[in-house]
Formats: C-alpha cells, structure tokens, sequence
C-alpha cells in the first residue's frame, strides 16, 4: 500500500503548469462615420486553465474627403483636416484604457490648404485625406474584470465615433467631411494551461497501475 501512494505522488508530481497565450480577433469593416457597433470578443474558456492577464489592442484605418463651398462672391480660404474620435464604453467598473471615458483612439489626417476664388457656389474638394490610430490597455490583472472576460460566451465592448474638422478658414463657406474608419481589435489572454501530464508520468501510472494489479491477485489468491 505504501508503494502504491508512493507511486500516486509521483503522478501528481509529474504534472507541469506552464504559461501560454490565446489571441482573437475581430473586426468591423470601413464605414460612413458616425457609426456604432459593438465588438463581440470571444471569452476566455476556462478548462484552458488559469486566466492571469489580459491585452487587448485596437487600431483604426481613417479615410476622409473635404467638400467644401464658396457661399458669398467674394474670395475665401483655410486648412482644414479631419479629427477622428473613437469611444469604447467599458463592461464593468475598470478603466480598460485608461482614458476615464475620453476618446480612446483620436487620429487626425493630414492638412488640406485650400482657396476659392469666385462666384456664390465655387467649390473645391480635397483629395483623399488617411491616416492611422491605435490603443492598447497594458496587461489587464483587475479580478473582477478577468472575471468578466472568462467563460464560453462572448463579452460586447460597445464603441462609437465622432468626427471634427480641425483647422481656420476665412470667409464664408460650407464644409462637409466625408470621413470613413474601420476598427480592428485583437484581444490576447495570458494564462496558466491546466496541468498536463509529463511523458514519464503515463509510465508511472502504468507501473501503478501493474502494481495495483499483482496486490489484488496476491489477495485474491489468498
């Protein structure tokens, strides 16, 4: 009996803990600002193990054309660019990005100059205006948010954008921005995987369980 509970601690000693990572990604396509959505990303399963941390990036491609009009018969001209304002609404009471509810991507494009010359109506558009933004919140540890993230659903992260022109104009003008944005996340758990059985360990236990089986024919052949 002694060997045999010998033979179980070994087993149990065999088993290793080690870290590892899991990625998703989701993504919500190039859209006519003002847009909302929410990015639905996938929980963390617990039988992988332990949830320690989570990451969770995001990254936004902008697009926008200015149109703008000459509303008097005299002369007007500016820069203008286009400000881009992403918000992420948080699913508990932890700051994800730590912006305490200011934007959490704010992206401008570049400057378009621009003068009209003309009659009541003259107008100008500016070529395609891009650029890029991005956030990231840092290792995530806050328990009731791990808990929040873990199980075999999904948890929603409600965004929304707000779009400005940024800029000085002279005269009087009609300005509309046509902008576009596309919003990627990708969301990475760091956890401790459920132990797994080491290769010598599977010998331990068949040997336990030869063990198990020369005790019980002993006693039974008493």
């Amino acid at each position: 009996m002694k060997k045999t509970l010998a033979i179980a601690f070994a087993v149990v000693a065999g088993l290793s803990l080690r870290a590892d990572t899991i990625s998703y990604t989701n993504s919500f396509p190039s859209t006519l600002t003002e847009w909302s959505t929410t990015l639905n990303i996938p929980q963390f399963n617990p039988s992988l193990g332990t949830l320690s941390s989570i990451d969770i990036n995001l990254s936004s491609g902008i697009n926008s054309v200015l149109h703008i009009t000459n509303n008097v018969g005299t002369s007007s001209y500016g820069t203008e660019a286009s400000d881009l304002q992403i918000f992420v609404t948080n699913p508990g009471s932890y700051d994800l990005f730590g912006t305490g509810g200011a934007p959490v991507i704010n992206a401008t494009t570049g400057s378009f100059h621009y003068n009209l010359v003309g009659s009541i109506g003259w107008g100008t558009n500016s070529p395609s205006l891009s650029t890029t933004g991005g956030a990231d919140t840092g290792a995530i540890t806050d328990s009731s948010t791990l808990a929040l993230f873990t199980g075999t659903g999904t948890e929603g992260l409600p965004t929304s954008t707000i779009t400005l022109l940024s800029g000085s104009h002279n005269g009087n003008q009609t300005q509309i921005n046509e902008t576009s944005a596309n919003l990627q996340s990708v969301i990475t758990y760091d956890f401790t995987a459920a132990p797994v059985p080491e290769p010598t360990t599977f010998a331990m236990i068949g040997a336990g369980l030869a063990s198990l089986g020369m005790v019980w024919r002993r006693r039974s052949s008493k």
